[in-house]
Order: structure tokens, then sequence, then C-alpha cells
């Protein structure tokens, strides 16, 4: 038996859009943990440079676990800003998204500058 409802879902434009939040959150977690594995890999040489007293260690292990801390926060703040451009209502406030994304961005970066002054 089908219902009104059941039919309703199964044309409904969000049926469509599940797809994309379901690899929206995929893409996050792959990321994160990508990032997560960035930054382990990065203490590991990190230890290493400072064990053998080695410089060139030392700097990979920070350049990794740096690059693995930023790759998190990209995928904790800016991948689920993504869903915002694959909805329904998107159409109108596609341009309001992209601002943001580039407002966010350069005061991410302008507060980074800032800081290792």
């Amino acid at each position: 038996m089908s219902t009104r409802t059941d039919n309703l879902t199964k044309t409904s434009p969000y049926k469509y859009m599940e797809f994309f939040t379901d690899a929206i959150t995929a893409m996050q977690t792959l990321v994160t943990l990508l990032g997560a594995g960035l930054g382990i890999w990065g203490i590991v040489n990190l230890l290493e440079g400072y064990g053998s007293d080695n410089p060139g260690g030392k700097s990979q292990g920070m350049k990794q676990l740096m690059a693995g801390a930023g790759l998190v926060v990209v995928a904790q703040l800016l991948v689920p800003q993504l869903a915002g451009l694959f909805t329904v209502e998107a159409a109108a406030n596609a341009g309001n998204n992209i601002t943001f994304l580039l407002q966010y961005t350069r005061n991410y970066i302008t507060d980074v500058i800032i800081s290792a002054r």
C-alpha cells in the first residue's frame, strides 16, 4: 500500500539531497582522519628529531603537525558549509555562502598572520 506521504517522499527533491548530506558527512570524516593521521606522523617525526638532535627532523615534524591540524580545522569548519551549497534553498543563498567562506578564510588567515608576529 502506498500512502500520500510515501509518494511525496519519493518525488520530493529533498530525497535527492540526502545523498549530498551523506557524502559531505563522509568527506568530513575522511578529511578529519587524514588530518589526524598527518598530525600523528608529524608528532612521531618531531619526537625523532628531538631524540636524535636533528633540526631537519624537528622542522619536518612541526610542518606535518601543523598541516594535520589545518586539515582537521578545514574538515570541522569548512566542509560542513558545503551542505548549504547542495540544498534546494541554496539557489537563492549561493552568493551568501560563498561570501561567508571567503570572509571566514580571509579573517582566519589575517588572525594567523597577526598571531605569528
